[in-house]
């Protein structure tokens, strides 16, 4: 549960009052499931069916058995099934193996699923009637229009990953940013030979679409490894295939499309594969083969084949023309060969030719941004102060007018930028979005607060997140190296997934020799002073940081080590501690943040009214998502930012002006969803809150001190 801070209600008063003045809309938009079991899910898509507005249904975090189960569903319209990021909410088959799909959506529009793992079997154990080995399939859509499947992870599949079907209307859309692994078995070779990453199907009919039409299914910014085929169609299917990354194909070639092949009426209409990787194959005779249909084949890096493109004529089907031009091949590999049949190859673009555009329509038409996962530490209080920042959310066609936000499914902002505080536990933050129109989209995040304990090194940089400074402000942590000589830091950055030292904007090392050092922009490791260290004797470390200047000083137990130094990552905000080490173990604690922290948005008040100031305050006010990677695990993406402890709530306070539970807006920005309270509904709401104390408000950005 989520506390609005300083805007004077407690939790549980908060959650009354929202739950008396909430509309419909309000009611059904966000269901977070108690648990990721097969018969949860069906249930919660039985009745989406019946939602009047744009439902996400949240899947927590965990790993999920699904044994045999399966969920199939139906008659879906703006409905969003998304996690908290596939390395966390996942499902698995672990014994059985059955066929079909896990999921499968059909007869739908506007259908997302994201940020979720489906993982298969690493053996095939299940026949079905006729005795033949089944084909099991991680997500399949049939006749589902405007389809999005992003930021997923797929393991281990017998037939596919993701299958769509249906006509131009049915498996439209686009699959982005998501992993393909193992899709191809060794057991597999000696049953039957799928083992597809992506299975593209239509309904038998070549329906005279053209080259650049947005009516295929879109496969771009994926990776595949170890697929027999990453992607492959038939049944007068078409899809793009770009911006993909595709490794270690089995057994045959990397990209395939189908001929008119056994009973199909026909085959492949076309096919667009342009600027992928494609390389290291473990079987290297082509890399793109045609069978049947049309083609465009350009722009692509194609290493350690022997042909980049194979054409077969050897179906009913006419293979080509298939149009190759502008490839980038290894040393080695040849343009075209492997040559079966008479097909139509040619080395131009067709006359007129324009792909559709990149990134596809749904991926960039209205994207909400919650921000990456984060870690904070929860104060004397039980609670933490964390940032909530939509700032990178956008919308390419009008304008994003609402903002809510919700810890599960309890409503806990409606401002771009927040502050709020979270108790102990494991939080599932979603971000709703809503443009002019009435779009909406849907982002999570997973914020964990824990307990006071010391964050220590690691080759993988664990973090902790804090309210960040936004202007002038001083950082100290007390670090305690554990050997001496020993390698590692301790480093602060902005909003961004950590994975690299060029990542951080302050790096404070504890180096080989023994001393103690900073990172000062191009001149790299530097001190003003030497200053030794012993193991296992604690070092107060001050950190005084200009993000105006991009510059910082620090202090050792007092005495100026640096002065002046400047930022390696080029940040707007410093909100995240980590710490690394190559050798030895580095102890930090004690985190104190004090200055010009980031407040909420002093124009988010309350009604529509605000929501639209607070649309027009993202573009008038510098972006922290400008720090780069905003961490996003809807693989790529933005930010919340979360202090150690319990932040002294009276200072970090909205703008008074934005109001207080005298002026009627006790839970902070403006309500998800409302109009107005009934005069019952306030009633009962405001007998909880009888003996509350009020908690003022202040400017922003605030200056405080942040204990931890």
């Amino acid at each position: 549960m989520a506390r609005r801070i300083a805007r004077g209600w407690p939790a549980a008063a908060c959650g009354a009052l929202l739950a008396a003045i909430a509309t419909p809309a309000a009611a059904q938009e966000v269901v977070v499931l108690p648990d990721g079991a097969p018969a949860t899910l069906q249930a919660a898509l039985d009745a989406a069916r019946a939602a009047t507005a744009p439902t996400a249904v949240v899947v927590p975090a965990g790993r999920w058995d699904w044994g045999t189960g399966r969920v199939v569903a139906g008659g879906l319209r703006d409905v969003v099934v998304i996690g908290l990021g596939a390395d966390r909410s996942r499902f698995v088959r672990t014994t059985d193996c059955p066929g079909g799909a896990m999921v499968q959506i059909e007869r739908s529009s506007r259908v997302r699923v994201a940020e979720l793992a489906f993982d298969g079997c690493d053996a095939l154990t299940e026949r079905n009637a006729d005795g033949d080995w089944t084909r099991p399939i991680g997500l399949q859509l049939v006749d589902v229009d405007d389809l999005r499947v992003d930021h997923c992870s797929f393991r281990d599949f017998g037939w596919a990953g993701v299958r769509t079907n249906g006509d131009r209307d049915g498996c439209r859309g686009v699959i982005d940013h998501c992993d393909f692994t193992r899709m191809y078995i060794d057991e597999m070779a000696a049953r039957y030979t799928l083992g597809y990453g992506v299975a593209v199907s239509g309904l038998g009919v070549l329906e005279g679409v053209g080259f650049g039409s947005p009516d295929a299914t879109f496969v771009e910014d994926c990776t595949f490894d170890r697929a027999r085929h990453a992607i492959a169609a038939g049944g007068g299917a078409r899809y793009v295939f770009r911006h993909n990354d595709v490794t270690a194909n089995r057994l045959s070639h990397a990209v395939d499309a189908h001929g008119q092949e056994g009973a199909a009426a026909v085959g492949t209409e076309w096919v667009e594969v342009y600027e992928n990787v494609i390389h290291d194959p473990e079987a290297p005779t082509a890399a793109v083969r045609i069978r049947g249909g049309r083609g465009v084949v350009w722009g692509n890096t194609i290493r350690d084949y022997t042909y980049a493109v194979s054409l077969w004529e050897e179906t009913p089907q006419p293979t080509g023309p298939v149009h190759i031009w502008g490839n980038h091949l290894g040393p080695g590999v040849t343009r075209l060969g492997d040559i079966r049949g008479s097909p139509d190859a040619r080395d131009a673009a067709p006359s007129g030719y324009a792909a559709y555009r990149y990134p596809h329509r749904r991926v960039v038409e209205l994207q909400a941004r919650a921000g990456p996962d984060q870690d904070a530490v929860a104060g004397d209080g039980g609670t933490a102060a964390v940032y909530l920042d939509a700032g990178a959310s956008s919308a390419e066609d009008g304008s994003i007018v609402r903002y809510r936000w919700y810890d599960g499914d309890v409503p806990i902002s409606s401002c771009v930028r927040d502050v709020v505080e979270l108790a102990r536990g494991a939080h599932a933050v979603v971000l709703a979005v809503e443009r002019d129109d009435g779009r909406v989209e849907f982002d999570t995040a997973h914020v964990r607060v824990g307990t006071d304990a010391p964050l220590v090194s690691s080759g993988t940089w664990p973090d902790r997140w804090f309210v960040p400074l936004v202007g002038r402000g001083t950082i100290e942590v007390l670090a305690t190296p554990r050997a001496a000589p020993m390698n590692g830091y301790v480093g602060f950055t902005g909003r961004r997934r950590v994975a690299g030292h060029e990542d951080h904007a302050i790096l404070v090392r504890f180096n080989p020799d023994g001393r103690i050092d900073a990172y000062d922009g191009a001149a790299g490791y530097r001190a003003d002073a030497v200053r030794e260290y012993r193991p296992d004797v604690p070092v107060r470390i001050t950190i005084d940081v200009d993000l105006a200047a991009r510059r910082y000083d620090v202090r050792v137990e007092g005495d100026l080590l640096a002065r002046g130094f400047a930022f390696r990552a080029d940040v707007q905000t410093v909100g995240q501690m980590t710490a690394w080490d190559a050798s030895g173990e580095l102890s930090v604690e004690a985190l104190r943040v004090s200055g010009e922290v980031a407040a909420p948005d002093p124009s988010c008040g309350g009604g529509a009214d605000a929501d639209a100031d607070a649309d027009a305050d993202v573009d008038a006010e510098p972006d922290a998502a400008a720090d780069g990677d905003d961490g996003s695990d809807a693989g790529g993406d933005a930010g919340a930012e979360v202090p150690p402890g319990d932040a002294g709530v009276d200072a970090a306070a909205p703008d008074a002006a934005a109001g207080t539970p005298a002026d009627g807006d006790g839970c902070g920005c403006a309500v998800p969803g409302r109009g107005g309270a009934t005069a019952a509904g306030a009633a009962a709401a405001l007998l909880l809150l009888s003996g509350r104390r009020r908690r003022r408000g202040a400017t922003a950005p605030s200056r405080r001190d942040v204990v931890g």
